[in-house]
């Protein structure tokens, strides 16, 4: 990847990496520590996934351009690498369209069911 597109930044415990709402132009990778992505709904916040030392988060914003349905907090202090639309699209177009067509559809589908999840709780 291109130095001028990939960065690491260092985050504490507690700290946010993203909040519900914000536009989603950059996917993450957590190098070390940890990071839970949650929603909160009249004060209550509900813990939908832990990512820790490799995984990826953060890409459903990206790939669709979309606000973000949930925030991302760290719970250990942590590296983490983003991943920016720019370099996404670079690797989104060596693939295959219908594989490209396929994958935003699903995501558009996973969407659009965490939305009637949220109205219905």
């Amino acid at each position: 990847m291109s130095e001028n597109i990939i960065q690491r930044r260092s985050y504490q415990e507690g700290d946010y990496i993203f909040r519900e709402g914000d536009q989603g132009t950059t996917a993450f990778g957590v190098q070390s520590g940890e990071v839970e992505i949650f929603t909160s709904r009249d004060g209550e916040e509900t813990i939908l996934g832990t990512f820790k030392e490799n995984d990826i988060f953060g890409e459903m914003g990206l790939i669709v351009g979309q606000p973000r349905m949930a925030s991302a907090r760290c719970t250990k202090n942590s590296s983490i690498i983003v991943i920016s639309n720019g370099e996404f699209e670079q690797r989104l177009e060596k693939i295959d369209p219908f594989v490209r067509g396929l994958i935003k559809l699903m995501i558009h589908h996973i969407r659009e069911n965490f939305k009637d999840y949220q109205r219905k709780y």
